[in-house]
């Protein structure tokens, strides 16, 4: 972690890259992103993961919101 935060050109890198939920579906072909919803717990213990990455932004949190509900 140290190396990245002190390389310059990464931090500018990092600084510059557009947020996902910024962008518009209709402006690209395709977008390939990958995410989730994290980890989930159960009994204060990580119990696994939902990763999604079928749609926007918008469309996979609720996504990821439901299947979190359904754990």
């Amino acid at each position: 972690m140290a190396r990245f935060t002190q390389d310059s050109q990464a931090q500018k890198a990092l600084s510059e890259t557009r947020k996902l939920s910024d962008m518009k579906s209709e402006d690209f072909a395709t977008i390939f992103y990958v995410g989730g919803h994290g980890p989930l717990k159960r009994g204060g213990e990580v119990a696994g993961a939902i990763g999604v990455s079928g749609g926007m932004t918008d469309q996979d949190q609720a996504t990821a919101e439901d299947e979190a509900k359904a754990f």
